[in-house]
């Protein structure tokens, strides 16, 4: 084979290849743009569970401060409670009776001592018995006034506890909820990385590929500078060709005129494109 002719091979078969290599570069090129769309999505998701759970974080520390603040509640008023079971009972065991209806009772009897004549023994038994009512009435008072003061302290007992309860309860919750998120943004960290990492592998292969392109650009403009030349080169010998071989005829033609032989057609021909 000639040196145009494989110069034409060499040619087509790079032309091939160069094409090839350009329709993989290609598809790496699409498969890093999904890539990289893909990290700048996971990148915002991260961004915003981040901003999430540190909200839930700062949610969770205001409730815990809270929460200890019932907790603190709860242990004074069990004190309290506690000192005011012990004050009641201490107090009188007296029955229990309204000390409203004996005060009235003991102003009925002093407004009949003041309105009613009466004998002297009968109003002395009444004052007797006005001083036994007022005994009465102020130790069911004192047990009243402790009483009522037992069940403020439960009460006041009983709703802190129950706060502190349910703040407990919504730490918890919302301690589980960003320890979800927390799971979930570690997940896409590796995620992440995985892409990362793929993305760092596309892009080097996609490297290869530009550099191998770049290496085939040059091959292909030497192999058609090779062929021009070679194609030049070819009309100049066809050419030589031709002039040498019309130089013979026209020497033959001149001798066979010298030697007043008969001259044919080609003859002619070859002597006058020798002139021309």
């Amino acid at each position: 084979m000639s040196e145009s002719g494989s110069n034409d091979g060499n040619l087509k078969e790079s032309f091939e290849k160069f094409n090839s290599l350009r329709e993989l570069e290609k598809n790496l090129f699409q498969q890093l743009q999904a890539i990289r769309a893909k990290i700048r999505q996971l990148v915002s998701k991260v961004q915003s569970l981040r901003s999430e759970r540190e909200t839930l974080t700062s949610e969770v520390k205001a409730l815990k401060q809270q929460r200890d603040v019932f907790n603190e509640a709860v242990k004074e008023k069990s004190q309290s409670r506690k000192e005011a079971e012990e004050k009641n009972k201490g107090a009188s065991d007296t029955e229990y009776q309204n000390p409203r209806s004996i005060k009235v009772l003991i102003d009925r009897l002093e407004r009949k001592i003041e309105t009613e004549a009466m004998p002297f023994t009968k109003e002395l038994g009444l004052r007797k018995k006005i001083k036994e009512l007022k005994n009465r009435y102020s130790q069911l008072a004192e047990k009243y006034k402790l009483t009522q003061e037992l069940r403020k302290a439960a009460a006041e007992f009983r709703e802190n506890k129950q706060q502190a309860q349910d703040v407990h309860q919504e730490v918890q919750e919302k301690a589980q909820f960003s320890q979800a998120k927390y799971e979930e943004l570690n997940k896409l960290y590796d995620e992440l990385k995985a892409l990362r990492k793929e993305e760092k592998d596309k892009s080097q292969e996609q490297a290869k590929f530009k550099a191998e392109l770049n290496e085939l650009r040059k091959h292909i403009d030497e192999l058609k500078k090779k062929e021009k030349a070679g194609e030049k080169e070819s009309r100049e010998r066809n050419s030589q060709s031709f002039k040498e071989k019309v130089r013979q005829k026209t020497e033959e033609v001149e001798e066979k005129i010298k030697a007043r032989k008969k001259l044919r057609m080609e003859d002619i021909l070859a002597f006058q494109a020798g002139n021309n």
